[in-house]
């Protein structure tokens, strides 16, 4: 009986600390502040948690390798960011996937005008315009997913 009630202290103690496999109300995702991508269209779809950019001529820009910012190859890029929800208590032990490469808190999560934000600047590929954003805020809670996609007739601007 003592080890079973122990058990269960444990398993309690646990989902308090932790997370407990808690859902967060899934943010909005919106174009960075920095509007890494150019002058292109942005729509944002709330029931099927889609980002949407370009349009037909519209031009992806071609941005240079920049270690300042993490950029480790040249490529056209497209910025996101995510406002943390409210309810995250530890988005330190947050991680995300973007597609297929892994992401901690470190790499992400930037604080602008006293507000927390997930932002994400990946590279875009003309034969790969859709990619999946998987982030879970806190460890241990339930992932969100989102999806980008670059509209047909979106134009990638070349390295010179």
């Amino acid at each position: 009986m003592r080890k079973l009630s122990l058990l269960i202290f444990i398993i309690c103690v646990g989902f308090i600390a932790g997370c407990g496999g808690k859902s967060f109300v899934q943010p909005k995702l919106s174009r960075d502040v920095y509007n890494t991508g150019g002058n292109i269209s942005f729509y944002y779809d709330n029931i099927t948690n889609a980002a949407i950019f370009g349009g037909n001529g519209e031009i992806i820009q071609y941005y240079e390798p920049d270690v300042a910012k993490g950029w480790e190859e040249g490529g056209n890029r497209i910025g996101i960011q995510i406002v943390l929800p409210n309810s995250v208590k530890d988005a330190s032990s947050g991680s995300a996937e973007l597609n297929g490469k892994d992401y901690t808190s470190k790499d992400y999560l930037k604080k602008i005008n006293d507000n927390y934000y997930a932002i994400f600047q990946p590279i875009i590929k003309e034969d790969e315009r859709e990619m999946k954003l998987k982030i879970t805020w806190e460890e241990g809670c339930k992932e969100q997913e989102y999806t980008i996609k670059i509209q047909n007739g979106t134009i990638f601007m070349k390295n010179n």
